[in-house]
């Protein structure tokens, strides 16, 4: 499965919303990184969210989360949470996500990019 960028009209519309916040999510996310680490998923369209189970609030369908696998998950979670991030170890990644899950929806920008 290919990893996709938001498209750039989602991504104007998110940065119109939350200024800054791709920059700030990429710079917190990166530095945590090994090379041994591999980005699953990105940004989910609704129906591809849908197919894989996710939730309908879900950062994906915004950009703001991201699944990384890495050969040492636990140790990743932690520097991802330690950078101020949301990180949930799963079986096989790591899911990290800008805000806390339901913060999109509740502060009005899934609404106001139509999501």
């Amino acid at each position: 499965m290919a990893v996709s960028p938001p498209p750039m009209a989602l991504a104007w519309q998110v940065e119109r919303w939350a200024p800054g916040v791709y920059g700030a999510f990429v710079s917190r996310v990166l530095p945590q990184v090994t090379s041994r680490s591999q980005a699953t998923s990105w940004w989910r369209s609704p129906s591809e969210n849908a197919r894989v189970g996710g939730e309908s609030d879900s950062q994906h369908l915004l950009g703001l989360g991201l699944d990384i696998t890495d050969p040492d998950l636990d140790g990743l979670a932690i520097r991802l949470q330690r950078a101020g991030l949301v990180a949930v170890r799963a079986a096989r990644h790591v899911h990290v996500q800008a805000w806390p899950a339901g913060t999109a929806r509740r502060i009005g920008l899934l609404a106001a990019v139509g999501l």
